[in-house]
């Protein structure tokens, strides 16, 4: 749980170095599933859409996000 927050730390910190322009591939990273705690790798995605987000459960706006997160995961 540490090595997520502190990657999710680095990459909020680091996103305008990170940041790709419009049309730029995304770089290639790994994280760990949330069930089965296996790598994945963004390359195993490409050319399909992602949509990447990370939120805290102390922050209001994240929270009031999740039921909009929830209908575009049905969809």
């Amino acid at each position: 749980m540490f090595r997520f927050l502190f990657l999710a730390f680095l990459v909020s910190f680091s996103a305008s170095t990170l940041a790709v322009k419009a049309g730029e591939m995304a770089p290639n990273f790994k994280l760990p599933g949330m069930k089965t705690g296996n790598l994945t790798s963004l390359k195993y995605y490409r050319g399909k859409v992602v949509y990447l987000d990370f939120w805290a459960s102390w922050c209001g706006p994240c929270r009031q996000s999740l039921p909009m997160l929830n209908d575009l995961r049905k969809s």
